[in-house]
């Protein structure tokens, strides 16, 4: 899979193809920077903006751990999202970071398909325990026919994943930064938190 990290990093290390920056702008963030990255087709989701919080001060030469987030659109700027709210992540880690409370952490946030959101999100290995004579209804009105959280479970470990690693690794110079097994984290807000388990 060929990953391209758009934006300034992108433009200062020199060492990759830049696609087209998309039209819309990347949201405003109070603390550290975001990059947005391009990924070729996934074989298992249709297409996904991805975006890459770094915190103030980011060093190549240091490790960080790696917080993936679902609902990516939601995380730093409530003026880019549906209902004028954010989690504002890059605010809070920001914080955390500046006072030791938590390790140098990177987030990569991933946004989702408003229209398949329920269906990427609802564990497929649940639906035995759902009621039979409601399974149907739900699979219809709520998963939009069938489920599709094994597939965007693909797509995280399999592609976005590895994908980001390199990336992060070649052009960004995090290279150790999935290296620590523990330093990975899944966070998301109720719905997703379906997806997490």
């Amino acid at each position: 899979m060929k990953v391209w990290l758009c934006g300034a990093v992108a433009a200062i290390v020199g060492l990759i193809p830049l696609r087209e920056i998309h039209a819309q702008a990347l949201p405003k963030v109070s603390s550290g920077r975001l990059e947005r990255l391009d990924a070729d087709p996934s074989r298992f989701i249709g297409p996904r903006t991805v975006q890459v919080w770094l915190p103030d001060g980011y060093d190549p030469a240091t490790r960080y751990n790696v917080l993936y987030m679902h609902d990516g659109q939601m995380l730093f700027d409530a003026s880019t999202t549906w209902n004028h709210q954010a989690w504002n992540v890059d605010a809070t880690l920001g914080r955390l970071i500046r006072e030791g409370r938590v390790a140098p952490t990177i987030v990569v946030g991933v946004f989702n398909d408003p229209t398949l959101r329920h269906a990427e999100y609802f564990p497929q290995k649940f639906l035995p325990f759902v009621p039979e004579q409601q399974r149907a209804e739900f699979l219809q009105k709520g998963l939009q026919g069938q489920p599709r959280s094994d597939a965007y479970l693909r797509y995280l470990v399999e592609e976005l994943k590895p994908g980001a690693t390199a990336l992060l690794d070649a052009q960004v110079g995090a290279r150790r930064l999935w290296a620590n097994e523990h330093g990975r984290g899944l966070v998301s807000s109720p719905k997703g938190r379906l997806c997490v388990i």
